[in-house]
């Protein structure tokens, strides 16, 4: 949601503006579609005027597209008023609006073709909380990968702490049978774990499947945005705040083990030094402690990540490799 208002876009679009921020929070998420609504187009400082929608639209694409978006077949623009509803539920009117022909926003969003579910893969729950109650322990979480099942064995990892599903809720129901993409609480009694044994980035997995990777050490390719003013070079030492799926933990630069073309993906540098903003570069990252996580290529929700500094976001990526590459001892 973009305001159209003078001021309020090039405050957004600024270097630490929101409008940067949550394309790239998107995009790290695993949102492959973009709507974007350019609303206030009634706002007197804009009257729809198709100069500053054009100029909006001018301006954002070439950030989307770094981002990792195809302005063509990935995103979507469309002008509307939210305080009045003109094409948001409203058809908009050709004369107020001659540049637009195509559908409302609400129309545009029924249109959209529903993503693939990974029905069919091992169940992967990422925990976003949990919290005991009269006897019982409730995990909190998305179903991101797999179906869970009221009576199912399940392991959280790290630690392969074994328990049984006694009940799974959602926000309205108490449900038997949890598919990917349903926010889920899941109820197991108090004897069979400690809370604080679950914490907020552990994962659950069925008891029956190989157990996940755990590793405190990973290989990611990073896309860098903009590092801070007095940060300008990553640089192997370098640390930040990873988050990856539900977990956030301190990440180390470990070495950089290869700078690519961020347009063509090739290789441009092996082993490089040090690289600086706007770069593509693949890394060896250390952890303060083992996490389960997963490669992007088998669980893209799983295998995502956010790199902030400072709160700013710096950089995000995908993780290529669970274990990091064997170092070699020094003589």
């Amino acid at each position: 949601m973009i305001s159209a208002r003078k001021g309020e876009f090039e405050a957004g679009f600024q270097r630490s503006g929101q409008t940067r921020e949550h394309a790239i929070l998107a995009k790290t998420l695993g949102v492959r579609k973009l709507v974007i609504a350019v609303n206030k187009m009634d706002d007197s400082t804009v009257n729809w005027d198709k100069v500053r929608y054009d100029e909006i639209v001018g301006q954002l694409t070439p950030f989307i597209k770094s981002v990792g978006y195809n302005p063509k077949t990935d995103v979507a623009w469309i002008p509307i008023s939210g305080y009045t509803g003109i094409n948001v539920s409203k058809p908009l009117d050709p004369v107020l609006c001659p540049y637009y022909k195509g559908p409302t926003l609400l129309n545009l969003l029924d249109e959209m073709t529903p993503l693939e579910r990974l029905d069919e893969s091992p169940l992967r729950v990422p925990v976003l909380d949990k919290y005991k109650e009269s006897g019982k322990v409730y995990i909190l979480g998305k179903v991101e990968a797999g179906v869970l099942r009221s009576g199912d064995d399940i392991f959280v990892q790290p630690g392969n702490i074994r328990l049984n599903v006694a009940q799974i809720q959602n926000d309205e129901n108490i449900i038997t049978v949890a598919r990917p993409g349903e926010n889920v609480r899941i109820v197991v009694k108090c004897t069979q774990v400690e809370e604080d044994q679950i914490t907020k980035g552990c994962v659950v997995q069925l008891a029956r499947d190989p157990p996940m990777p755990v590793s405190d050490e990973f290989v990611g390719q990073i896309a860098v945005m903009e590092l801070l003013e007095h940060k300008s070079l990553l640089s192997p030492g370098y640390e930040a705040i990873c988050h990856i799926h539900t977990a956030t933990e301190e990440i180390t630069f470990v070495k950089l083990l290869d700078e690519l073309d961020p347009k063509t993906g090739e290789s441009k540098k092996k082993l490089p030094k040090f690289v600086q903003s706007k770069s593509a570069v693949i890394v060896h990252f250390k952890l303060p402690r083992a996490i389960a996580l997963e490669k992007f290529a088998d669980y893209a929700q799983l295998g995502r990540f956010t790199l902030r500094d400072e709160g700013k976001t710096i950089a995000f990526g995908k993780i290529l490799a669970t274990h990091a590459p064997v170092r070699k001892l020094k003589q």
